[in-house]
This record gives structure tokens, C-alpha cells and sequence, in this order.
């Protein structure tokens, strides 16, 4: 490998590192897994946490705090690992464009006629 490889190969490694630190997260209902909302990224020891709406409606009013017109027992904060393999997905393809890229161009000849 030349030295712009090794660049761009380390220059990978620490992008793909830096979005393990801040993966993508999502809230997911407690009683129907499939259920899901995107939350965005945050750093993974903090994460997502879910926070009741604005919203003023009836179970507001019962003191209950609701998140999309649920009670917030009903939701958990996760990693979306789909989302977090697409990413990772997409860093590996580019550092590998690059370093095919940056590869030295080796013209292989044609054997001389004996």
C-alpha cells in the first residue's frame, strides 16, 4: 500500500469508529416491537431519551405524560441497527473507492514475441 492509502485506510477507520460513538436511535413501543420513530443520533452513552409531547390532551390532564398519545411506560429508547450497518456500510464503500482510487495505475505488458 502506498502512503495516501494508509491516509485514507486511517482516515476510515477513525470515521467509522466516530459513528459507532454517535449511532443512530429510534423509540420503540414496549407492547408492539415494530412499532418504531426515528430519534436522530446521539452519543451511545447517552442516547435517546424519550420525552413526553407538548401536546396538551386528555391523559395530560390525569398527570400522565404521553409520548404520541401513549403513556411513556409504553416506549424505550434503542439502537436502530439497521440504520447503524447502513452507515458503517457506506464508510467501508467509500474507503475502499478511495483506496482503489488512489491505487498506483500497473500496466502489465504484453510478452515479447521469442
Amino acid at each position: 500500500m502506498t502512503t495516501i492509502q494508509h491516509v485514507i485506510l486511517s482516515l476510515g477507520m477513525v470515521t467509522f469508529s466516530l459513528v459507532g460513538l454517535m449511532p443512530p436511535w429510534m423509540h420503540a413501543r414496549v407492547d408492539a416491537p415494530d412499532v418504531r420513530v426515528a430519534a436522530g443520533s446521539a452519543f451511545i452513552t447517552v442516547g435517546a431519551p424519550v420525552r413526553p409531547d407538548t401536546a396538551d390532551d386528555g391523559q395530560r390532564r390525569r398527570g400522565l405524560p404521553t409520548y404520541r398519545g401513549l403513556p411513556l411506560r409504553r416506549w424505550e429508547s434503542r439502537i436502530d441497527g439497521r440504520r447503524l450497518a447502513m452507515r458503517w456500510g457506506g464508510v467501508v464503500g467509500a474507503t475502499a473507492v478511495g483506496i482503489w482510487l488512489a491505487s498506483p495505475v500497473r500496466r502489465r505488458r504484453a510478452p515479447a514475441d521469442r
